[in-house]
């Protein structure tokens, strides 16, 4: 499932998010902005929750976080393009 998809659930379960007409939340924003990082990956309930914390917090925050993911992947994928290469 989406991590975008949390969202109505989300709403369910919380008095303090309220959904607006025509305008996105700070919370549908930053959910947005995770989503578009993390893809369409399995999440444990516990790391939805995690998310759904972050996901509470200035869009600032959720881009350096975001900023950190993009930075470890590249990482990961340079290395692993450098084995590769490395075992030919």
């Amino acid at each position: 499932m989406k991590f975008l998809e949390l969202l109505d659930q989300f709403y369910w379960r919380s008095q303090v998010v309220k959904p607006t007409l025509g305008k996105c939340t700070l919370l549908e924003t930053n959910i947005a902005i995770l989503n578009e990082v993390l893809g369409d990956i399995e999440l444990t309930p516990e790391e939805e929750n995690s998310l759904m914390w972050l996901a509470g917090w200035e869009i600032t925050t959720v881009m350096n976080i975001v900023t950190i993911f993009e930075k470890a992947e590249r990482s990961r994928s340079s290395q692993h393009i450098s084995r590769h290469a490395d075992s030919r």
